[in-house]
């Protein structure tokens, strides 16, 4: 008998040992995709901070700031729901949910449609062309999300951290160089890119390994509901998150100089560096902690959950040093007025790595879903932020919003983390892990 204890605890030794190193060259792929989208995303910053000028540069931000938003509030949070629920069903075998979240979202961009012709019609171009970059990007937002729900996560990564940015940075030089560079353009160029990578994803689409049932049950009234509601505390909560990364550069347009948006949107981009690494790691694990926890097997949630928080703190931290070194070069690429951007760029970085040392705590509330505890921490992280920097703003300007915006993204981290452990009984920061590792 011991002797087949001994030969079971070697096969899952190695079993854990061969997931893991599976885990790490998923994560060292994803990381590299995410280091060559930063550095192309920053070198097209850069491009259009020198070809269309501060102010402008900042307005241009403001539009994108706020298609974001419309984006991410005329989603309702279906693309979310819909990743979810097809990882969930490929550990419970339930496909029956898919059917009324497909008919909502289509529902949901033909609304966006009708706004977006609204616009036109009416006269005000500039809307209109947000309104596009927000249907583009739900498009987009909703083939992503199919992938991600079959653990698909790096196709769309190389889709939208190379095919998207490479296609960007091309028809911003080409613009540039024939003069047709505006603030319009650049917008319609975002929203033209993210309709193109829609469509990359549509062609490397793979029947075989990612079918889904084409028979389910008919939709009841009350699943319909069930979704609607789930969806409407999912797309509250995302338009919360997302207000995180957009909240602060609306903040600094509303009390400062257009040309300081500008500055501060260089500093928080380069932060926002480490944000990917650790969003890169946690965005891999989502769709697989999602079906084990559908499945039941709690002691392969725990290996994983321990894992990418190691990994997502080491790769987030290794960021942070790389982006300090190089903070000063890389703002005087923006012009010599950005190095006073520097002190908020260091707050911004600590910030996101008190986030890592969370772990993916947010996947884990997803897979038992408990998007309204997401909500609720998103909004106290936000309300936190919002105040803490609106009160900065005056006698510390710039750093002052850093501040509040480091903050809120710590409070949520750990708010989620708190939840993670006390509901499912899976660590999932840092230091839990720390405590983990001594016990054993």
């Amino acid at each position: 008998m011991n002797r087949i204890r001994n030969k079971k605890t070697r096969f899952w030794k190695l079993q854990s040992q061969v997931s893991n190193n599976q885990q790490l060259r998923e994560a060292a792929q994803g990381t590299s995709l995410r280091i060559f989208s930063v550095v192309i995303n920053l070198a097209t910053g850069i491009l259009l901070a020198r070809m269309l000028g501060d102010e402008d540069f900042g307005t241009y931000l403001t539009y994108i700031a706020i298609g974001g938003m419309i984006s991410s509030i005329s989603s309702f949070g279906l693309s979310t729901l819909l990743a979810r629920e097809i990882a969930s069903a490929r550990g419970n075998q339930d496909w029956a949910r898919l059917k009324p979240i497909a008919i909502l979202i289509r529902a949901a961009l033909t609304l966006l449609l009708l706004s977006l012709i609204i616009a036109f019609v009416s006269g005000y171009f500039l809307v209109g062309i947000a309104i596009a970059f927000a249907l583009a990007n739900n498009v987009l937002g909703v083939a992503s999300h199919v992938f991600i729900g079959f653990e698909r996560v790096l196709t769309t990564q190389w889709v939208n951290s190379v095919i998207r940015p490479i296609f960007i940075v091309f028809s911003v030089l080409v613009a540039g160089t024939a003069s047709l560079l505006t603030i319009e353009f650049t917008l319609a160029i975002q929203a033209i890119s993210a309709i193109l990578a829609a469509i990359v994803l549509w062609l490397l689409w793979n029947n075989n390994s990612m079918a889904v049932p084409r028979r389910t049950e008919l939709a009841t009234l009350h699943r319909y509901k069930e979704v609607v509601a789930s969806g409407a505390t999912v797309a509250v909560a995302q338009v919360l998150i997302n207000g995180m990364t957009q909240i602060d550069i609306l903040i600094v347009a509303a009390f400062r100089e257009p040309n300081e948006v500008a500055w501060y949107y260089a500093a928080s981009r380069a932060a926002m560096i480490a944000s990917f690494f650790f969003g890169s790691v946690t965005k891999l694990a989502e769709p697989k902690l999602i079906r084990l926890y559908s499945s039941g097997e709690m002691t392969e949630v725990r290996q994983l959950a321990s894992s990418t928080t190691a990994i997502g703190v080491v790769a987030t931290l290794l960021a942070v040093i790389a982006a300090f070194l190089l903070s000063r070069p890389y703002l005087n690429l923006y012009g010599p007025e950005y190095v006073s951007a520097l002190p908020t760029m260091i707050v911004l970085l600590l910030g996101q790595l008190a986030l890592s040392t969370t772990g993916p705590a947010q996947p884990m509330l997803r897979a038992m879903k408990l998007e309204s505890s997401i909500l609720l921490y998103a909004g106290i992280g936000v309300a936190l932020g919002t105040t803490i920097s609106i009160v900065l703003i005056g006698p510390l300007g710039l750093i002052g919003v850093a501040i509040g915006s480091s903050l809120q993204f710590a409070t949520f981290g750990y708010l989620q983390a708190l939840r993670s452990q006390k509901s499912a009984k899976v660590p999932t920061t840092i230091w839990s892990y720390g405590r983990i590792g001594a016990r054993k």
